[in-house]
């Protein structure tokens, strides 16, 4: 959480949480190319077995590139507004809402975690990608200080954008 290019502090998934993705997604990722494995070799029947490679390899990429948007989610929250996943390149533009179309932050739990929660003045509602709350390992200790500073930043924002 350090002071960046205007922002009053970034939030991003923790290592624990990180970690505990990566533990899912490696089996995950391994049964997925051994499913497309065997039902490529039943299917082929020699000749085809060359776009065996390929196909591992285009499965394989989906997944990191999946993967790497939730291990990149970012939240920067700045005085003018909150800019949710500061990374344009992972999602292809950079989501900015200013504080004065935000009409409340608040802090649900959705399953098994919790997220900050963007209620807009148009009624719509934005879930941060970080910072968040799950059980177990995936806890985040500091998620209520967290969602507190957003919460600070946003009523504090409100008067500065008018």
């Amino acid at each position: 959480m350090a002071e960046r290019d205007g922002a009053v502090a970034t939030f991003a998934p923790t290592r624990r949480q990180i970690a505990v993705l990566q533990l899912v997604c490696v089996p995950l990722v391994a049964g997925l190319v051994a499913a497309v494995f065997v039902v490529l070799k039943l299917t082929a029947g020699g000749p085809g077995d060359a776009a065996l490679p390929l196909v591992v390899v285009l499965v394989l990429g989906l997944l990191l590139l999946v993967s790497a948007q939730w291990w990149t989610a970012r939240t920067a929250v700045e005085r003018t507004g909150i800019r949710l996943n500061d990374r344009p390149w992972v999602t292809g533009s950079a989501n900015f809402v200013r504080w004065d179309r935000v009409a409340d932050v608040t802090v649900v739990r959705r399953r098994r975690h919790t997220s900050v929660v963007l209620r807009l003045g148009t009624g719509d509602l934005r879930t941060l990608p970080a910072p968040y709350d799950g059980r177990g390992l995936t806890r985040d200790p500091g998620f209520a200080a967290k969602a507190d500073l957003i919460r600070e930043a946003w009523q504090a924002g409100r008067g500065a954008v008018e």
